[in-house]
């Protein structure tokens, strides 16, 4: 495999460095930009911004056991984002 034909990889884009967290900060990994990007191509991807939440936005985390997890706000759990989620899933992956 040549180095120019690298394989995707999706990655999250906070850890890209893009200030797209809930608090509107990023946790910049210098190791993925840097030694892992030599390996493949970064594709960019934040999940709560595709399915329209904003920056800074309320935070959210996965609940449930495996079968049924749901996509909700970790202070508001009436923020339920379950379906959105995997909607961009669906046409994502």
């Amino acid at each position: 495999m040549s180095l120019r034909n690298k394989p995707a990889l999706g990655t999250s884009a906070c850890l890209l460095g893009e200030a797209v967290r809930f608090d509107a900060g990023h946790k910049h990994d210098r190791w993925i930009t840097g030694t892992l990007s030599q390996y493949f191509d970064l594709v960019s991807i934040c999940p709560e911004v595709a399915i329209g939440l904003g920056i800074p936005r309320p935070p959210i985390q996965l609940k449930g056991a495996v079968h049924s997890i749901r996509v909700v706000g970790s202070r508001d759990p009436e923020l339920d984002v379950t379906n959105e989620t995997q909607t961009l899933r669906a046409v994502t992956i």
